[in-house]
């Protein structure tokens, strides 16, 4: 698994954004993403996740392709 994080303001279109962090994920499947879920280092992420967002979250799952 590779990652990134956002640096700074996350900015849209019309301006500023509700949003304050990114963070993408990318795994070699969508087997690869359901097996680190069920894991029990995922399972501890999953308990831990409250602690660490209190304006809430979304998960967004896309395929993507090196251009």
């Amino acid at each position: 698994m590779n990652y990134d994080i956002s640096t700074g303001t996350v900015a849209a279109p019309a301006g500023p954004s509700g949003i304050h962090f990114v963070a993408p994920l990318y795994f070699d499947s969508l087997n690869a993403i359901k097996a680190a879920l069920r894991s029990p280092q995922g399972q501890a992420a999953a308990g831990d996740f409250a602690n660490f967002t209190d304006g809430g979250a979304e998960f967004c799952f896309c395929h993507t392709k090196d251009v």
